[in-house]
């Protein structure tokens, strides 16, 4: 399980994540927890885009890191010519919904029908020559790729994987509070307008369009934070946890990491 969200402001956009994994045991419930996982990737080295995944952590024996790894190189793959191959781009010419159409056709050839998997992920970042960036969604069920979706809001939050805690905090209310109200008896008109005036009325504005980027990178890394803790003290397995990984995507200065986890130590291991 996971928590991987966005924040979308109008300098750029914020990815960050967990690095929870759960190890489901055989019969139900949880085996173990790994705090380990990779969930963001830039997807290209020398531009701003970036992937973020939740859900399932492989594809059959390919854990989706990889996966997503190997789509990076077949991304910048190009014939004699020069000219891009059938998953590369135009680094001067390219859109993001151009990356994620790649991405899901990439992920349709790992997928069978002894392999369906459930996992989302989203890609995210600038199209050549725009203005503002860009946030695809993705959500694969039982090895079903849907057509892609755009967060059609410039700025925001967007959260994914067990959003409760986050519910709780920014809306207003727990995301099964609707199911206390149809118990007690309430018709589904006055749920809905219930639930319209909480929203109305304890929605925590923690975003504005004009927000610093340095802000908004505060303001993720405070919401995965968030989650984590929640997790790690309700009852039940943390599902939510380990390291902190956060990356800004900005118009100008690309895909940079903010904190990132390594597994080796860059002093044994020098750049060659």
């Amino acid at each position: 399980m996971t928590i991987a969200l966005t924040v979308r402001v109008n300098d750029g956009i914020i990815l960050a994540a967990d690095s929870a994994g759960s190890l489901p045991a055989n019969g139900g419930g949880i085996a173990n927890v790994y705090n380990s996982m990779n969930k963001i990737i830039n997807l290209y080295k020398t531009l701003p885009i970036g992937y973020m995944t939740w859900g399932e952590a492989g594809i059959g024996s390919q854990s989706v890191a990889t996966l997503m790894k190997d789509f990076r190189i077949k991304l910048g793959e190009k014939d004699e010519s020069g000219a891009p191959k059938e998953y590369g781009i135009d680094e001067n010419n390219y859109t993001i919904k151009e990356v994620v159409d790649k991405a899901c056709q990439f992920f349709s050839t790992f997928i069978s029908a002894g392999c369906q998997p459930s996992l989302g992920f989203s890609i995210s970042g600038y199209s050549s020559n725009s203005m503002l960036a860009e946030e695809w969604i993705v959500e694969i069920e039982q090895g079903n790729i849907p057509i892609p979706s755009q967060m059609i809001f410039p700025w925001g939050i967007k959260w994914n994987g067990q959003p409760k805690p986050l519910q709780r905090l920014v809306l207003g209310y727990d995301p099964d509070i609707s199911g206390v109200f149809t118990k007690i008896g309430f018709a589904q008109v006055q749920i809905d307008f219930i639930m319209n005036e909480i929203h109305t009325n304890f929605d925590a504005a923690l975003v504005h369009p004009a927000m610093p980027i340095q802000d908004a990178i505060d303001l993720a890394e405070f919401l995965v934070y968030t989650a984590s803790m929640y997790y790690r003290f309700i009852p039940g397995a943390p599902t939510v946890g380990g390291p902190i990984e956060v990356a800004a995507i900005t118009k100008h200065e690309g895909f940079k990491w903010v904190k990132r986890k390594m597994y080796y130590n860059d002093t044994y291991n020098p750049e060659v």
